[in-house]
């Protein structure tokens, strides 16, 4: 056999054996190398998990439940895995999803959660995964929330997170005036917290919360709720008809003491 058909058939080889290398190599890449993927399984393992927990906890005797809940799934290892990908991958989009993910995972108030927005502030103020960000935050009630969400309020670069960050903000103080006592701190607050409803119905009320309802609509209802139904403020009017038929209104009643019972007939 001549030389130059020997050099041929190696070199034929040698491209074959190139090929099945690079064919091997991609049918075996782990689907972990795409972070879209990876967080997929993450995701859908937990999710998984859960719906298998309940299927078993529903099908099970009042009785013996409480054994059952000892096998709840754990939930931290795959938040370890969500921060593990988004640590790995700060530059994907997948990094803020996962990061969000995990506030809306960690139910126990983790540790890892804290973590994951510390992160979410210092990296990804700009993703559009932030939106919701708020109301997750609003679940958690702690001081790292807390702080992070006047954070959003203050420097959010995106009008609707800025929007709802203030409304979890100033629905919290709403509820905490309900318990406080008269005084000048009570005061304070509820000053303070009609301005930010004003705020909100005036410059965000095209803002759509995650239920698809308005910011605005909501400031206002809150706002009427502060300014007209709060103890110690004057009852707004009511009209309608007395047993007789008889036109009246509340405010011919004013100095008097008033019952006035709301009902329905369903």
């Amino acid at each position: 056999m001549r030389f130059g058909a020997i050099f041929d058939i190696l070199l034929a080889m040698r491209m074959f054996l190139a090929l099945i290398l690079v064919a091997s190599s991609c049918f075996g890449q782990d689907e972990s190398a795409d972070p879209a993927k990876a967080f997929e399984a993450i995701s859908s393992g937990l999710k998984k998990e859960m719906n298998d927990f309940m299927t078993l906890y529903r099908s099970t005797p009042s009785e013996e439940r409480q054994a059952v809940l000892k096998k709840r799934p754990k939930v931290v290892p795959y938040l370890e895995k969500a921060w593990n990908l988004a640590s790995e991958n700060p530059e994907h989009a997948i990094a803020p999803k996962a990061l969000v993910w995990i506030l809306t995972a960690d139910r126990e108030m983790n540790p890892i959660g804290d973590k994951a927005i510390d992160a979410l502030l210092k990296d990804h103020l700009d993703s559009p995964e932030m939106e919701n960000l708020p109301s997750y935050l609003g679940y958690r009630r702690n001081e790292k929330a807390a702080a992070a969400l006047q954070t959003l309020a203050e420097s959010s670069p995106q009008p609707a997170v800025k929007a709802k960050s203030m409304f979890v903000i100033v629905s919290n103080d709403s509820r905490s005036l309900k318990r406080m006592p008269p005084g000048p701190e009570k005061e304070a607050l509820e000053a303070k917290t009609i301005a930010t409803l004003e705020t909100l119905s005036a410059d965000y009320s095209e803002v759509k919360t995650a239920r698809g309802k308005s910011i605005g609509e909501l400031a206002d209802a809150q706002l009427f709720s502060l300014t007209a139904l709060a103890i110690g403020k004057e009852a707004p009017e009511i009209t309608g008809e007395n047993g007789a038929g008889v036109a009246m209104k509340l405010s011919d009643y004013r100095g008097k003491v008033v019952l006035i019972d709301f009902w329905g007939d369903w």
